[in-house]
């Protein structure tokens, strides 16, 4: 992704599709921040800034990735419910601490809010059920590059997943003890690819894109760091 927080992947007369840096905020709540993500893309694309564009789902500040846009008010009815109904195929992909023993396997376990820190999220007996399905892409020294496939859309889910099962994405202050030994600007998770119906045409599309330049340095010195 080079210098810029944002790339944009796709444009057309519905939907816009951007690849965000770590640190790029994509929620309602700091839309008067100019970290957001509706004030970041006027700044980087002027020929948007008279554009209505609303957020029709969220990713974390520090995950960067593939996030989509709506143009239209019929275009973001579209997506929300495309989103809330769970047809939505989204692939994430995040280097985790230690060796996932398992080739492919299923997190889950309800999640809800941590009553020891209400900042973060937890398995916890009530929460809201939560699946999420991986797969071994690689096995590094000492960590492993998981493709993650959310199944649900909980809060901070693929991060407390992955601790869960004793794995924590590197990076992540919030749930894991070893953040500080690695110096990352964000965490080592990228949405990499969404799939979803087109809202005019009703065609499936599918749009993924390349691992920023951190997360490349992060899988090339765990790939070596053994080597003599």
């Amino acid at each position: 992704m080079g210098a810029s927080p944002i790339v944009l992947i796709h444009e057309d007369d519905d939907l816009i599709v951007v690849d965000k840096a770590a640190g790029i905020e994509v929620d309602n709540e700091s839309v008067s921040r100019p970290t957001n993500i509706l004030n970041v893309i006027p700044r980087s694309f002027p020929a948007l800034s008279s554009v209505p564009i609303t957020l029709v789902h969220r990713i974390d500040k520090y995950t960067s990735g593939l996030v989509v846009l709506a143009k239209t008010a019929a275009a973001g009815a579209s997506l929300e419910k495309q989103f809330r109904t769970r047809t939505v195929e989204k692939e994430y992909h995040a280097i985790v601490q230690g060796r996932v023993a398992r080739d492919t396997g299923v997190m889950a376990g309800p999640i809800g809010r941590d009553p020891k820190m209400p900042e973060r999220f937890a398995v916890i007996r009530g929460g809201k059920p939560a699946f999420s399905a991986y797969t071994v892409l690689s096995r590094l020294t000492g960590h492993t590059l998981l493709a993650l496939f959310p199944k649900t859309g909980r809060t901070h889910q693929l991060r407390v997943h992955c601790a869960q099962m004793g794995h924590p994405i590197i990076g992540d202050r919030l749930y894991s003890k070893r953040a500080g030994d690695y110096a990352m600007k964000g965490f080592a998770l990228i949405a990499k690819k969404i799939t979803f119906d087109h809202p005019s045409t009703g065609k499936r599309v599918s749009f993924e894109t390349e691992y920023p330049d951190e997360f490349k340095r992060m899988c090339a010195f765990f790939s070596v760091s053994s080597r003599p």
